[in-house]
Formats: structure tokens, C-alpha cells, sequence
């Protein structure tokens, strides 16, 4: 099947109970996470890892961090996957957490072409939710991102490329101009689009791909909502 089977199987009798596991297979998409479903006792799972430490260089924060996260924003009531256990150095799996498997469906495409009714609705919602979680819960190896200098970094890494792209510094000049005053701190989604929901009969049915949360200034991912738009149409 693969050699993840076994240690898997490990890990989920120690996270659950014993039982076998089933239906193993790797799911696509993810750039560079890797996401293997499967099922143990019949349940529906989902294990998400890097399998070495070169998948997570660069990145602010570890899977642990992520899968605590993920289990504050769950218990705030946010739709967030239902995080069963994170691996530890001696599962041989490399870093990650498992989570219960959410059936639904993942395509854009396939979700715009035939929105259920309350999609809007469902997203504001769950963004509001989001923006809430209270901060005493959010593990504190979640960094800030403060917007004046995120974009003077921004601007030091175009002006490093050779700063020759007109229509680039034109916007970082009109950032500069309209740099919006200090907002309260709030934990950020960071990725809040539609390639990272999952949607059912019923409406919004998760939030995926916390990886890029942080603290900061909600309205960014409002803003990164209309540049999809935007950009995409």
C-alpha cells in the first residue's frame, strides 16, 4: 500500500484505540504539504505532513503550532477540520496531525457552478468567527504582522529585484499614501478563498489550510477576498 501504513496504524491505535486502517491513498492538490486520507474502524481520516524538515523551512511556525490552531479555532465553534492527534519525532512519519475527513465537495469550479444558497452568508460567517477566537486561546508561536511593516518588507524585496516593474511600485506608493491606522489585533485566516473551503448540501462545510494564520489586522482578509475577485473575475 505504502510504508506510511504501518506507523500510521501505530499512531492511530495510541490517538484512538485499535482498529485497522483501510483505504489508503494520498489526495491531491497542496503544494507542498502532503494530505493521505484513509479510514480506520470505518472512520473517515485525513493525515496531513511534511515528511522532512526541508517541507517546513522558512515557515513561521511547526505542525504542532498549526494543529493547536486548528483545535482553538474548532472549540471557538469556527468550521475547522477536528484535529485527533499530532506526530511526534518517534512515529517516523516526519511532521504533522491527523483529522477527521470531512465529505464534501473541494472544486471552485464545481462548487460556483452550483453555489448552495447561503454560501455568502456562510463565509462572512465563519470569517466573523474566525476574527473572534478569543486571544487568550491562540498558541502564542502565532506571529503578528504589523501592515506598516509588512509592506516596507515588501518593498525592500521589490526594490531587491530591481524595483523595474512600474505598475508594482505605483501600488506600493498608493499603500504608502494610504496606509490604513492601527487596527485591533485579531487571528488572521490568511488564505480565506475558495480553494481552501469545502462546501455540501448544507453550505460551507469547513475551513482548510490554516497554515498561513497570524495575528493582525482583520481587514486583510476582506481585502484578500475582493484581489481574488479582482485578479480572477
Amino acid at each position: 500500500m505504502t510504508d506510511l501504513a504501518a506507523p500510521l496504524a501505530a499512531f492511530m491505535t495510541r490517538a484512538i484505540g485499535p482498529g485497522d486502517i483501510a483505504a489508503l491513498g494520498r489526495l491531491s492538490g497542496g503544494a507542498n504539504m502532503e494530505s493521505w486520507a484513509f479510514d480506520w474502524t470505518g472512520m473517515p481520516y485525513v493525515l496531513r505532513r511534511a515528511p522532512s524538515a526541508e517541507y517546513m523551512e522558512g515557515r513561521p511556525y511547526g505542525h504542532p503550532t498549526e494543529a493547536a490552531l486548528v483545535m482553538a479555532a474548532h472549540d471557538a465553534g469556527v468550521k475547522a477540520p477536528e484535529v485527533v492527534g499530532v506526530l511526534a519525532d518517534g512515529d517516523g512519519m516526519g511532521t504533522g496531525y491527523v483529522m477527521r475527513r470531512v465529505i464534501a465537495e473541494v472544486s471552485p469550479a464545481k462548487i460556483l457552478a452550483a453555489p448552495p444558497p447561503s454560501l455568502i452568508a456562510d463565509l462572512g460567517r465563519e470569517l466573523s468567527r474566525i476574527h473572534a477566537i478569543p486571544a487568550e486561546t491562540i498558541p502564542d508561536a502565532i506571529p503578528h504582522m504589523d501592515t506598516a511593516a509588512a509592506l516596507a518588507e515588501l518593498k525592500s524585496r521589490f526594490l531587491s529585484y530591481g524595483g523595474d516593474r512600474p505598475a508594482i511600485a505605483l501600488a506600493i506608493r498608493w499603500c504608502e499614501d494610504h496606509l490604513p491606522d492601527p487596527a485591533p489585533s485579531v487571528l488572521v485566516h490568511g488564505d480565506y478563498r475558495m480553494g481552501n473551503i469545502m462546501v455540501d448540501g448544507d453550505g460551507l462545510a469547513v475551513v482548510l489550510d490554516w497554515e498561513l494564520a497570524h495575528r493582525g489586522d482583520a481587514h486583510e482578509d476582506l481585502a484578500f477576498g475582493c484581489m481574488t475577485v479582482w485578479r480572477f473575475g
